[in-house]
C-alpha cells in the first residue's frame, strides 16, 4: 500500500534509483532560482550538491515482513529547497531519509541542533541527513547505511558502539518520510551528551552545533522540533 501520513513501522528497507521527469524541477526553474539565490544570501555556506528524492514509496506484506520500497531520482540541492516551500500538496515526491533515534541507556533520546550556518539553523532532531549519491551502490539506495555514515559524521559515535533495534519507525508527514533505527548506548543520555558536545566543540564546521537531552514528552519542543520528530517522540515517551 501507499504511505499515508502518520506512524508506520517496517522490518526492511528496500529503495532503488531511477529516472524519473519531475515536473516540479521541469516547469518551476524561475522559482526555484530565485528562492535559491535568496537563501543564498542568507546562508553563504549552502552548496548546491545533487541529492536523491523519492517519487514512490509503499509497504508490502512478504513473507510475514513488513517491507518499505521506495524509488528515488537525483536533483539538484536548490531544487529540494524550494519545493520544500512551494510544493503543491499533490505533487507525490517526497523526502525520504533515515534517521539514527539515538537513546541512552536510561530511555532518554538524544537530539542535535542545526548549526547557524545550516539550511535549517536551529532546528532539533536526530543524526540525519537527504540521501545523496555517497548512499548509492549500483542501482540501490542503501538509506540503512545512510545511518551509520550521518551517525558518525554528525556526532563521532561510530554504529559499533550502538545496540539497533531491529526495524525502522517510519513517519510520513506532508512532503516527507523519515524511517528512524533506534539505536541505544551503554551510558545514560547526559553522559553522551557532555561527550558529543565536547567533539562538537572542537569544529565549528560540523552541521550540529549542540545535542539536546528529551527525557520526558515535557522536553519536546514543537517550536524547534519538526513535527514528525514531535510525533515520534510523542509515541515513544507516551
Amino acid at each position: 500500500m501507499s504511505i499515508p501520513p502518520g506512524l508506520w513501522r517496517a522490518d526492511h528497507l528496500d529503495c532503488m534509483i531511477e529516472d524519473y521527469d519531475w515536473r516540479f524541477a521541469r516547469e518551476q526553474s524561475a522559482l526555484i532560482n530565485a528562492h535559491w539565490a535568496k537563501e543564498l544570501a542568507r546562508k553563504p555556506r549552502l552548496f548546491n550538491g545533487k541529492v536523491l528524492l523519492c517519487h514512490t514509496a509503499r509497504l508490502v506484506e512478504e513473507t510475514g515482513k513488513t517491507i518499505f520500497q521506495a524509488a528515488f531520482f537525483a536533483t539538484d540541492y536548490k531544487s529540494f529547497l524550494a519545493h520544500k516551500d512551494y510544493a503543491e500538496r499533490t505533487d507525490p515526491v517526497t523526502n525520504c531519509f533515515a534517521m539514527a533515534a539515538l537513546r541512552g541507556s536510561d530511555g532518554a533520546y538524544l537530539l542535535g541542533e542545526m548549526a547557524a550556518h545550516t539550511a535549517n539553523a536551529g532546528q532539533i532532531y536526530f543524526p540525519a541527513g537527504t540521501p545523496d549519491f555517497d548512499d548509492v551502490t549500483q542501482s540501490r539506495v542503501d538509506l540503512q547505511g545512510s545511518i551509520g555514515r550521518e551517525l558518525f559524521e554528525e556526532t563521532g559515535l561510530a554504529m559499533s558502539e550502538v545496540s539497533a533495534e531491529q526495524g525502522f519507525v517510519l513517519v510520513r508527514q506532508d512532503h516527507q518520510i523519515a524511517c528512524l533505527q533506534i539505536l541505544t548506548l551503554p551510558h545514560p543520555a547526559p553522559l553522551i551528551c557532555a561527550q558529543i558536545n565536547e567533539w562538537l566543540a572542537a569544529d565549528s564546521s560540523d552541521e550540529l552545533c549542540r545535542m539536546h537531552v528529551v527525557q520526558g514528552r515535557s522536553d519536546i519542543r514543537p517550536e524547534s522540533m519538526p513535527a514528525f520528530i514531535c510525533t515520534f517522540l510523542e509515541a515513544q515517551l507516551g
